[in-house]
């Protein structure tokens, strides 16, 4: 067992010799939530620039636990940005909600995909965002860190946060409680515009708000989609079906798709209403 004051990387732990075996996968993300610090290894394929620094660490802080969720870095966290750094694509400004001890956001910064990250986070958890910000100086010019409280967040939105002003949303184990299902999809669509697009990965911890997701996303305008079958097809994304892990798309309905679908229902009625004359 590795000692909690070791640093451990995550392409060192899960390699494809422990894919498709539970539990030596499950046996090496323990070991990577009750260590103080992890890291992510950036590999040259990955970084679309080489100026930023190629490994992230961060410090998880172990005595939140049962306080808060975001003193370790979840499984979710790791298998998005293998996801979204194979697909090699322009991101623009990001916005992280629930970033927890910040590695997801960082990584994203440093590897050259994105305009600028801003981390986002509640009072009790900032501290330690924060901190490990600070240990990574070479992307503090893209990567920041902030408060953004769900149930006010009009009230956190200023400055660098401001609405509708960011391109990719991302967040990973953010549904763990039905009261704050909808606090959350309000927050994401006051942050985003109409071409944005969302990644939540998931691990269903809460039946009642996952299925409250699913149900709740087309009253505040959202497509969802669920696209976990696409990590399948992607090499180091294989292990998050095996881990019960979830990845969900949503992108805005447009007023132009919503009036062309009222305009279609119209006609429907019009035509329907004919035919009975």
């Amino acid at each position: 067992m590795t000692s909690k004051n070791s640093t451990l990387i995550f392409q060192d732990l899960i390699t494809k010799e422990i894919e498709g075996d539970d539990e030596s996968l499950s046996l090496a993300f323990f070991e990577l939530a009750n260590v103080s610090v992890v890291g992510y290894r950036l590999s040259p394929e990955q970084c679309r620039k080489k100026k930023y620094s190629t490994s992230i660490c961060v410090k998880q802080d172990l005595s939140a636990c049962g306080n808060h969720t975001g003193g370790i870095v979840w499984e979710t966290s790791y298998l998005l940005l293998n996801y979204l750094l194979q697909l090699q694509g322009k991101m623009g400004r990001v916005l992280e909600v629930g970033a927890g001890c910040g590695l997801l956001g960082q990584v994203l910064a440093s590897s050259g995909w994105t305009k600028s990250v801003a981390m986002t986070e509640t009072d009790e958890v900032l501290p330690n965002l924060h901190f490990n910000l600070k240990q990574n100086p070479t992307i503090v010019r893209k990567c920041s860190a902030h408060k953004l409280d769900w149930l006010d967040y009009k009230r956190d939105a200023v400055n660098e946060l401001r609405k509708h002003s960011f391109d990719t949303l991302v967040g990973t184990d953010v549904v763990f409680s039905p009261c704050l299902v909808e606090p959350l999809l309000k927050t994401l669509k006051y942050m985003s515009h109409r071409d944005s697009v969302v990644y939540l990965c998931l691990q269903i911890r809460c039946e009642d708000s996952h299925k409250l997701l699913l149900e709740k996303a087309d009253s505040f305008s959202w497509k969802l989609q669920d696209i976990s079958q696409e990590l399948a097809g992607k090499s180091d994304c294989s292990w998050g079906l095996e881990m019960g892990c979830c990845l969900l798309k949503l992108t805005p309905v447009t007023s132009k798709i919503i009036n062309a679908n009222l305009l279609n229902e119209q006609t429907c009625k019009k035509r329907r209403k004919t035919s009975h004359e």
